[in-house]
């Protein structure tokens, strides 16, 4: 038997909803209401003990996805292959404004903007800098999926836009910058060592950055990624060091706490790196360096 969480069973429901009680052309408070209750009784479908890995975002992202299909090929009958024109793309962005109104309906408009991305990434662009700021820490990690959706379809803008906010003074700009580039499954160019040069420049004009909150993701980042391009990632790294004296004392101290976050995945699962490492950053890194339960042994500077 088919799980009421599964992804076809949320989508089928999805489809029926906007079949019986959606009306796009005059979406009100009304309509709005309605469409709140609806995904309230989606959740209470999921069986409890799943909703620790199929929550609310885990439904939106799927209904999101079943919504905008619904406004492409059976409202506006938009052709296979082809992008909504200038007016549809307003149309939906109208609408896309009304979800974003209310708190409860937002992430569901964040997704929604993601798959108007896939086809017009370039109109999206100031929502996704809007969520990027927000002050809710869920909106902000939301708000890298529009531009996941822009780096599979539209990578080139996309890349230029990141390139750009990698500089901004905004931290959350530049955190979304380096969340996005996260080498995720669904966009697998991220991960592939002969097409993410652009992704490693841009982790390194990121890589001594001021905020904490920004370099941790950095550090995730290449962390990720050493476990896909292990030898990669230690070149890299070791460019960093041969090019720390350029940074200032302060800078040169971010870098280092960045190093450590990136080398953790081979510090604990690849031995075999261990000798590579230690030449790096020395071997107080390996024998002592724990940051959860020895805080205070840590590694020499490097």
């Amino acid at each position: 038997m088919v799980s009421t969480s599964a992804t076809s069973e949320i989508s089928k429901r999805a489809k029926e909803f906007l079949q019986a009680k959606f009306q796009f052309e005059t979406f009100n408070i009304d309509q709005l209401k309605i469409l709140k209750q609806y995904l309230k009784e989606e959740y209470n479908l999921i069986p409890e003990k799943e909703r620790i890995g199929k929550g609310m975002v885990y439904i939106v992202k799927i209904v999101a996805k079943v919504v905008y299909d619904y406004l492409k090929f059976d409202y506006f009958r938009i052709p296979k292959k082809e992008r909504p024109n200038a007016e549809q793309i307003a149309a939906i962005l109208k609408f896309i404004d009304k979800l974003e109104a209310d708190p409860d309906t937002l992430v569901l408009a964040i997704h929604l903007t993601a798959n108007l991305a896939q086809d017009a990434f370039e109109n999206t662009i100031e929502k996704i800098k809007k969520w990027a700021n927000h002050e809710i820490w869920d909106i902000r990690e939301n708000a890298c999926h529009p531009v996941l959706a822009g780096l599979k379809t539209n990578p080139a803008l996309s890349m230029r836009l990141l390139k750009e906010l990698a500089l901004d003074m905004n931290e959350n700009l530049r955190r979304l910058v380096a969340e996005s580039l996260r080498p995720k499954a669904d966009v697998k160019w991220l991960r592939d060592p002969t097409k993410n040069d652009d992704v490693l420049e841009i982790l390194t004009i990121l890589n001594h950055d001021s905020s904490v909150y920004v370099r941790k993701s950095v550090g995730n980042n290449l962390k990720d990624l050493t476990k896909y391009l292990p030898e990669k990632i230690l070149k890299l790294i070791e460019k960093w060091l041969k090019d720390k004296d350029k940074l200032t004392g302060k800078e040169q101290k971010n870098l280092t706490w960045t190093i450590y976050q990136s080398l953790r995945w081979l510090k604990e699962k690849n031995p075999e790196w261990h000798a590579w490492i230690q030449r790096l950053v020395g071997e107080n890194y390996i024998l002592y360096f724990d940051e959860k339960r020895n805080r205070n042994a840590l590694p020499p500077k490097i």
